[in-house]
């Protein structure tokens, strides 16, 4: 037997069944509808989940650049259990394999939701005021975060293109985040000043 030819004829057939179906290995997430533009981090201890403008940079630097403790990029779904708020790593789906989808999607307690405001949002809501994160409301917060884009690509290959643009609805995410936070304890909700040093800003959420 030709072990050599028989393992490259396996892993061209591997590649082709990708090309053909870049999602083979994965399923639909079941936390679609609740799922929102954000980075999460861990920041000497606590889960910080970063939207907004500029969320990333600041936050890389603020867990001492510790690949361990960058949780998930861009999509964060999130889900209320028991009244404690919970984030994790999703893009619209997971593999279907559990230890890899335990693995690389578990759930993490959120202790924080920050969103960077812009340069603007941020002259005009701390006015002459010193830069600081600062707690904010469920609702305005809602806003924020429903105004971003629907960051979950992957639900294209599970779901109609009517789908699609109902989970992308501003109006049903706003809707969403309240209904995910209601009455929820432990978890506080920020903005984040904009600042020209990353540095800085940095700061703000290791001192917090």
């Amino acid at each position: 037997m030709n072990y050599s030819r028989n393992k490259n004829i396996r892993k061209n057939t591997l590649m082709t069944n990708l090309k053909i179906n870049p999602v083979a290995d994965l399923e639909a997430s079941k936390y679609v509808d609740s799922i929102y533009y954000a980075d999460l981090f861990k920041i000497k201890g606590k889960i910080w989940m970063i939207t907004g403008s500029g969320k990333s940079r600041a936050g890389i630097i603020a867990c001492n650049r510790d690949v361990e403790n960058q949780i998930a990029d861009d999509a964060v779904a999130l889900i209320q259990d028991n009244k404690i708020l919970y984030g994790r790593h999703d893009r619209g789906a997971v593999p279907k394999d559990s230890i890899k989808r335990e693995r690389d999607h578990r759930f993490y307690k959120i202790d924080y939701i920050a969103h960077c405001l812009t340069e603007e949002q941020s002259r005009d809501f701390y006015e002459n005021k010193a830069p600081a994160i600062v707690e904010i409301d469920g609702k305005s917060l809602s806003l924020l975060l429903s105004e971003r884009l629907y960051p979950a690509w992957q639900v294209r290959h599970f779901f109609s293109e009517e789908q699609c643009e109902w989970l992308a609805n501003p109006k049903r995410r706003f809707d969403r985040f309240l209904e995910l936070t209601n009455n929820i304890i432990d978890t506080k909700f920020l903005v984040v000043p904009w600042m020209k040093n990353i540095e800085e800003k940095a700061f703000l959420y290791t001192s917090f």
